[in-house]
């Protein structure tokens, strides 16, 4: 049956001393992450684009990505799957 698995994995991708062009986190520490979200439910069509949908969850998932300044990755296949990629940076 459909819709019964739901998946979540973070992995912390290494250390890194930032050295950024502006200096804005010169010798600052960053994170890197990696946050996959998966089911196997009916997923999303092809046809839809996410920026268009008024989903309060696809908001949600939109507005963290922008504020972590990550990258999405989307599977549309065999149910749904968000692959977020985000860095967090320590002075």
């Amino acid at each position: 049956m459909m819709g019964e698995f739901i998946s979540i994995f973070l992995e912390k991708n290494g250390d890194s001393i930032s050295n950024r062009e502006d200096g804005k986190y010169e010798g600052c520490k960053s994170k890197g992450f990696i946050l996959k979200v998966a089911d196997d439910g009916i997923g999303i069509p092809e046809s839809i684009n996410l920026e268009d949908l008024n989903s309060l969850g696809i908001q949600l998932v939109t507005t963290l990505i922008d504020q972590l300044d990550g990258k999405l990755e989307l599977k549309r296949n065999q149910g749904l799957e968000f692959t977020i990629k985000f860095t967090v940076t320590k002075k």
